[in-house]
């Protein structure tokens, strides 16, 4: 979790009280909307428990969570990165395939050039992270 400052400034302090209640009810809406829970571990997995915010709201253990567009796993694996981002590529390679008609379609250095563009760079988003070769 990151740090959270409320500042508001009004005459009367409870005023003050009932708009900072009012911002931090919506902030724990918010945060039970788009909070995420997964317990990173070596080996094994023990029964984990879910996240409860103060104001009550469970947050479940997810078994995979997108940060930054990387997929992390509770042990780190990155198979299902690698799995996503591979389906990903194919997809759009699929996609970009139609362009290259023989008879009025993209020459094969604009295809190549297109290719390490596009395709490279989606299949091997955050390759330094996962890559052990």
């Amino acid at each position: 979790m990151d740090d959270i400052t409320l500042s508001y400034i009004l005459t009367s302090p409870c005023k003050n009280v009932k708009i900072l209640q009012l911002v931090a009810k919506e902030l724990f809406q918010l945060a039970s909307e788009n909070s995420k829970l997964i317990h990173f571990s070596i080996g094994e997995r023990a029964k984990l428990a879910s996240l409860i915010l103060l104001d009550g709201t469970i947050v479940p253990l997810k078994q995979i969570v997108k940060w930054l567009s990387i997929y992390f796993n509770a042990l780190l694996q990155f198979k299902e990165h690698i799995t996503i981002r591979t389906a990903k590529a194919k997809s759009a390679f699929r996609r970009m395939s139609r362009l290259a008609n023989s008879e009025r379609g993209l020459s094969p250095t604009a295809f190549r050039q297109l290719y390490l563009a596009y395709i490279t760079s989606m299949s091997d988003y955050a390759l330094l992270i996962w890559w052990q070769g």
